[in-house]
């Protein structure tokens, strides 16, 4: 994926490859914008992205090196929720909710996000997921899904 650092602030409107207008938000200068494979672009702050991505050795490209847990829309619509960064995000009905994995394998349920299908397969390659049972109970924490007409 491709990353550049902004150095004055910037509005940023982050749309999937299905079309969906996902959020609209001013980037603050200091943060990073990533472009995912598909074109979606989103804003990270500069500690999470030092976290999150590794420099490929091209100039401006950039790997994620972490792991998240996705689960998909269980509403059957569209949805929204108040994402971490103060925002409404909206995802279409085949999106995932996700969070970041933690080293020791901890869930940031704290900061949940919507992700997009193609956004995800592009992105992130699948693991073997524990069956249903082996699952820490899932919540949204500070942003609950809305499901939308």
């Amino acid at each position: 994926m491709k990353a550049w650092l902004l150095t004055e602030d910037a509005p940023l409107s982050t749309v999937l490859a299905d079309g969906t207008r996902e959020t609209d938000r001013v980037a603050p200068a200091g943060h990073w914008v990533v472009e995912n494979p598909g074109g979606e672009r989103y804003a990270v702050e500069p500690e999470k992205f030092e976290a999150g991505y590794e420099a490929s050795g091209e100039p401006g490209v950039f790997s994620p090196k972490g792991r998240i847990r996705a689960v998909e829309n269980p509403t059957g619509r569209p949805v929204r929720i108040n994402a971490p960064w103060g925002e409404p995000q909206y995802g279409a009905v085949d999106c995932a909710f996700a969070c970041t994995v933690g080293p020791d394998g901890s869930l940031d349920l704290a900061n949940p996000y919507i992700i997009g299908r193609a956004e995800l397969q592009q992105t992130y390659s699948e693991e073997t997921a524990p069956t249903a049972g082996e699952l820490p109970p899932t919540r949204l924490a500070a942003g609950q899904a809305e499901a939308l007409p």
